[in-house]
């Protein structure tokens, strides 16, 4: 789970990202999807920043300094978000690889 310097963000796995959850890291998460699919289920907790809106939200919604955690359906999304917040000065983003369905996959739950 190295930080990669290319990118300015990483990809973590569903199963490491369940274990900070478990460990009660303080995370940020971040759902990126449209707002039908975010009103079908999400991540408990989770803010809600539709992808296309990141640049301008993000900034006012999202401090700095917090680990940030993206995530999308699949993992696509995600990672342009976190590209997004890399490029404007968040330090610490992680992309959830694989999205929801490789969350759902390793045991994380959704609430509705």
């Amino acid at each position: 789970m190295a930080h990669d310097v290319e990118k300015g963000y990483r990809e973590v796995p569903a199963s490491a990202v369940i274990e900070m959850q478990r460990r009660g890291d303080d995370v940020t998460f971040v759902d990126v999807r449209e707002q039908h699919e975010w009103n079908l289920f999400r991540i408990a907790g989770a803010i809600h920043i539709p992808v296309a809106r990141v640049r301008d939200e993000a900034p006012r919604r999202l401090q700095t300094d917090r680990t940030i955690l993206l995530y999308c359906a699949r993992g696509g999304r995600a990672a342009t978000a976190a590209a997004t917040l890399a490029e404007l000065g968040f330090a610490n983003v992680l992309s959830l690889e694989g999205g929801l369905m490789a969350w759902v996959n390793a045991g994380g739950a959704l609430e509705e």
